[in-house]
C-alpha cells in the first residue's frame, strides 16, 4: 500500500513533465509532415478548443453564474472554431520554428504552472470553495500567458507558407459561422429547456430512438430500483403522463415488477439518455401509468435482456428442487423463496429468466446468473464476490 501511495504521488509530481514531453514529441513530429500534419494538428486543436470553451463554463458553475443559453454555446462553439483556426494560420508555423526541443519544454512549464497551482487550489477548495476557485484560475490564466509569452518570438520568426496570406479571410469565416452556430445552437438548448419546464414530450423520431421502442414492445417486464433516491424531484413514482410535470399515480414499490405496453416517449427529439426516455406500464392491478427509465433496474436498460413475465415464472418453476453441484454439495430452492447450499440458509427472488436475486442471513445481497439446460435437468450458476468469480454446475436430482 505505502508502495502504491508513493508511486501515485511520483505520477502525481511528474505529470506535467511527462503530458508536455508527450504532446511536444508528437506535435514536433506533426511538423515534419508537411500540410498533412498541420491538418491533423489543427483536427485535434477543435477537441482542444472545445475543451478551452468550457473551462469558464466549469468556473462559472463555481461562483453560481447563470449563463445564457446563446452564451453557453458561444463559448463552447468559438473555443471549437476559433482556437483551431489560430493554430492553423499562425501558431503552426510558430511551433515548426521553435523545434521540438524548445515547444516541449514551453508546454511543460506552462503545465507545471496549471497543474500545480490547479492542484494546490483544489486543496484549498476543501475550506473555501470560493478561493480555491481563484487560486485554480489564477494558475490557468497564468500558464496561458506564459505561453503566449515564451512563444512569441517566434511566431514572429516563423516562416510562413503560402496560407498565411488568407488568414484573415479564414477567421473572418470561422467567426461568422461560430456567431450563426452559437444563436442556433444557443435557441436549441432553450427550447428544450422549455419544452421540459411546460412538460412536453415526444414520440420516436430519430434511427436509434426507433430502434429503442422496438426493444419494449408490449407484454415485455421491467423489474424497478432497489431504491428510489430522487422521488422528491417527481422520480420513483407512476405518472400519469411521460414527464416530471405530471400528476403522480402512486409511488413505486422497490424491485417491483411491471409490465410494458409498448409505448416509449422522450424528452427531447433527438436523444435517448436514460433520464430522458418512458415507458408506459402496467402493474400487477393493471394500473397503467409513466415511468422514467431511471427508476428500472439497469437490467432494463436498452440492450439487456428483457423477458416477459412467463418467462421469469416458468424458471421460477423449473428451479425449485434439489440439486447436487460438482462437489457433492446440495442446493434447495424452496417454492417459498427459501434456498439451502447445505446448512447455509439465504432468500433468493427470480430476477429473470437468467438471474436470482440472493439475500443472504446478514442482509448483504448477491446476484446469481443462471444458465439452464434445455431439459431442466441441469443448470449452470455463477457469480462473483471479493473472493473472486465461481460458478457450479447443478444436476437435479
Amino acid at each position: 500500500m505505502i508502495i502504491m501511495v508513493f508511486l501515485i504521488g511520483a505520477l502525481a509530481v511528474a505529470f506535467p513533465f511527462i503530458l508536455g514531453g508527450v504532446i511536444g514529441l508528437v506535435w514536433g513530429g506533426l511538423t515534419k509532415l508537411g500540410y498533412v500534419g498541420k491538418g491533423i494538428a489543427t483536427l485535434i486543436m477543435v477537441v482542444i478548443g472545445g475543451i478551452l470553451g468550457i473551462i469558464p463554463l466549469v468556473i462559472g458553475s463555481v461562483f453560481s453564474t447563470g449563463w445564457n443559453d446563446i452564451i453557453f454555446a458561444a463559448l463552447v462553439v468559438s473555443g471549437a472554431l476559433l482556437i483551431p483556426v489560430w493554430y492553423f494560420f499562425w501558431h503552426h508555423d510558430a511551433v515548426k520554428e521553435m523545434g521540438i526541443v524548445a515547444f516541449g519544454f514551453c508546454l511543460k512549464i506552462c503545465f507545471v504552472i496549471v497543474w500545480y497551482g490547479g492542484g494546490f487550489g483544489m486543496i484549498v477548495a476543501m475550506f473555501n470553495q470560493t478561493v480555491g476557485a481563484i487560486i485554480a484560475i489564477a494558475a490557468l490564466i497564468s500558464g496561458i500567458v506564459y505561453y503566449v509569452v515564451a512563444t512569441r518570438d517566434s511566431e514572429e520568426m516563423a516562416e510562413r507558407d503560402r496560407s498565411f496570406d488568407f488568414r484573415w479571410i479564414g477567421i473572418g469565416v470561422a467567426a461568422v459561422i461560430a456567431a450563426v452556430l452559437s444563436i442556433v445552437v444557443g435557441n436549441a438548448i432553450t427550447t428544450e429547456k422549455n419544452n421540459l419546464e411546460a412538460g412536453i414530450y415526444f414520440e420516436a423520431s430519430t434511427k436509434k430512438q426507433k430502434e429503442l421502442v422496438t426493444q419494449y414492445s408490449a407484454g415485455r417486464t421491467v423489474t424497478c430500483n432497489e431504491e428510489f433516491t430522487l422521488s422528491d424531484y417527481g422520480y420513483g413514482k407512476l405518472l400519469t403522463e411521460p414527464t416530471l410535470k405530471s400528476s403522480a399515480i402512486r409511488e413505486l414499490k422497490p424491485n417491483e415488477r411491471l409490465t410494458t405496453t409498448g409505448e416509449v416517449r422522450f424528452d427531447t427529439k433527438y436523444r435517448t439518455s436514460t433520464d430522458e426516455v418512458w415507458l408506459q406500464l402496467t402493474d400487477n392491478e393493471g394500473v397503467t401509468g409513466w415511468v422514467n427509465m431511471m427508476d428500472l433496474h439497469w437490467s432494463a436498460y436498452p440492450g439487456e435482456n428483457i423477458t416477459t413475465i412467463e418467462a421469469i415464472e416458468e424458471t421460477a418453476a423449473n428451479i425449485i428442487g434439489t440439486w447436487i453441484d460438482d462437489e457433492n454439495n446440495q442446493w434447495v430452492f424452496e417454492n417459498t423463496g427459501k434456498m439451502k447450499i447445505g446448512e447455509i440458509s439465504m432468500d433468493y427472488t427470480v430476477f429473470d429468466d437468467k438471474r436470482i436475486f440472493v439475500t443472504f442471513s446478514d442482509h448483504s445481497k448477491s446476484e446469481f446468473n443462471l444458465q439452464m439446460s434445455a431439459d431442466g435437468k441441469s443448470m449452470t450458476i455463477s457469480y462473483s464476490n471479493d473472493g473472486g468469480n465461481f460458478s457450479h454446475r447443478l444436476s437435479k436430482r
